[in-house]
């Protein structure tokens, strides 16, 4: 009995150290990307939304969001990311500032697709605790992100697949540069695009890389991630769901074909979302997406 008083003891003062594991919900705000990565798998997702998932609601309007994160605690965070450019839905400013105001921890992941110097005024006065991430053009990979129209090819001898970027994304991006917002970050994917390359010269730029977004690029399924490197059931990501426009809820970042809907937060609120029977499973257990995902993480990857 005393020994375990003392093990109480040491428990409780460790966790006094421990923080909770952070809770996520990524916003999905439309369906439809035009930057169409090579990357993404944006032909997966709007066959499948429009076939089986989205009545009529392709565009998540205020109104829309507000009933869907009424239930939701405001400590719950909010990444405006999910599967497409989010300023490419109009709504988006405003769905973003009834966010901050709501006072939830913040993050967006932007190709600057769909904003202006007006808007970018506007954000200013939010805070993006989390960051505010600006996805470059690539000079490896097949993108439309701010490429002028018509689409020309900048200089195949330096990239193949790069096309000439517009006046009006330079400007944008060059007043970012000289003025950001906080915590503004910038990565690319493969290598930075040719036209672009004094911008390493003037700030720090990642470079990311890519994956089969859990075999969704692929015509078919690969095999499966080998047993030594399965983690089904201990991802993180599964705190981590995306709401979509008509409310539902899928797995992950990772899940474009919508294999996993977990929940509809037009339909329940966010606690009997969290205590469903098809939650819990998943976060217990895992989805069959999972055993096909090169990107999953565990509690030991997380870096506080």
């Amino acid at each position: 009995m005393k020994d375990h008083s003392k093990f109480s003891a040491v428990l409780n003062r460790l966790k006094r150290y421990i923080k909770p594991l952070p809770i996520t919900l990524e916003v999905t705000p439309l369906i439809g990307c035009s930057n169409m990565c090579s990357y993404c798998p944006q032909e997966a997702l709007i066959k499948r939304y429009s076939a089986d998932h989205s009545g009529s609601t392709k565009i998540m309007t205020l109104q829309l969001f507000q009933q869907y994160i009424r239930s939701v605690p405001t400590s719950v965070q909010l990444n405006f990311t999910g599967y497409v450019e989010p300023f490419l839905n109009p709504h988006s400013l405003s769905i973003i500032q009834y966010a901050f105001q709501r006072g939830h921890s913040l993050m967006v992941n932007t190709t600057l697709e769909g904003l202006t110097s007006e808007i970018v005024s506007e954000l200013r006065h939010i805070n993006f605790d989390r960051g505010f991430n600006i996805h470059l053009p690539s000079g490896s990979f097949e993108e439309q992100i701010g490429a002028a129209y018509p689409r020309e090819p900048f200089d195949p001898s330096q990239s193949p697949t790069a096309l000439t970027l517009s006046s009006t994304y330079l400007d944008l991006l060059q007043s970012l540069i000289d003025t950001p917002l906080p915590n503004q970050t910038y990565h690319c994917h493969g290598s930075i695009h040719p036209q672009l390359l004094n911008i390493v010269d003037l700030t720090s730029v990642s470079v990311r890389g890519i994956n089969t977004r859990a075999s969704n690029l692929l015509l078919h399924k690969a095999t499966p991630v080998p047993p030594e490197r399965n983690i089904r059931g201990q991802c993180i990501r599964v705190n981590q769901n995306v709401l979509l426009p008509n409310g539902m809820i899928s797995l992950c970042c990772q899940d474009y074909n919508l294999d996993e809907i977990l929940g509809d937060l037009s339909r329940q609120t966010w606690n009997n979302y969290r205590s469903s029977q098809r939650f819990q499973n998943a976060q217990k257990k895992g989805c069959n997406l999972c055993d096909y995902c090169e990107l999953g993480e565990t509690h030991s990857d997380l870096h506080f």
